[in-house]
């Protein structure tokens, strides 16, 4: 049976303003750089707001940020098996009736549960065995779209290893390219995306995410010392490095 929408935890109210408006404040560089021009990768991290949500069985990762398009661009970006292709990865439909689809690149299945266009997508989604679940929602705003995904993941062993990044920074990079891609660049942003993929910025990118989910987790309630192990787990992960 389908869950509700209402079966995904609600992001709260109290968020940091800077993020919330989804614009970087002053001229400091996320990576300690002073006065260095600014890449994309390095505005990104100031553009999204982060949280974590701790249940008994389960943790829910909170991804928003502002775009400004209008809902049915960033609706049809999300949706639309094309646009997928080019800033996410291609997605196949393998049952219309169960409204069931696969991500071709990672293997990722599952189901839709609910497609209120263009307001809320909900979604199934399993992974290398570990069973989740995706509620985005799109909200006008005045700058023009809110962007929220929650993703529900279960409290387990992965979790313990890796704790939020594993989750979090994966959907950062994603999201760095779905800005890319609303802010018509879609000609360049796989390029773009694999050029950054290895590279030392990409890194650098990946242990800032890291370290922004690690922050996240311990607002949340968790161990600091836990977290901090987590997040070095994660960032070697994502990095392609061996780990102890």
């Amino acid at each position: 049976m389908a869950h509700s929408a209402s079966s995904v935890e609600e992001a709260p109210a109290d968020k940091n303003a800077e993020q919330a408006a989804g614009e970087p404040a002053g001229d400091k560089d996320p990576f300690g750089r002073p006065g260095a021009p600014k890449h994309p990768a390095d505005l990104q991290l100031e553009r999204v707001y982060r949280q974590v949500g701790n249940k008994e069985n389960h943790h829910v990762i909170v991804v928003e940020q502002t775009f400004t398009n209008a809902p049915h661009e960033i609706w049809a970006a999300l949706t639309d098996p094309e646009n997928l292709a080019v800033w996410f990865e291609p997605v196949t439909v393998t049952s219309k009736e169960d409204r069931r689809f696969r991500t071709e690149k990672t293997g990722t299945e599952g189901t839709v549960q609910i497609f209120d266009a263009p307001r809320l997508l909900q979604l199934t989604w399993t992974n290398d065995g570990q069973d989740s679940e995706l509620q985005i929602s799109i909200t006008q705003t005045a700058a023009g779209s809110s962007l929220t995904l929650r993703h529900r993941v279960p409290a387990n062993e992965h979790w313990d290893t890796y704790g939020a990044g594993a989750t979090g920074v994966g959907w950062d990079g994603a999201f760095l390219a779905l800005h890319a891609f609303l802010s018509g660049r879609a000609a360049t942003v796989r390029q773009r995306m694999e050029e950054l993929e290895g590279s030392e910025r990409g890194k650098r990118f990946i242990d800032a995410t890291a370290k922004a989910w690690e922050k996240a987790q311990i607002a949340a309630g968790s161990d600091e010392d836990a977290a901090h192990a987590q997040a070095e787990r994660t960032a070697a992960f994502y990095k392609g490095e061996a780990t102890a």
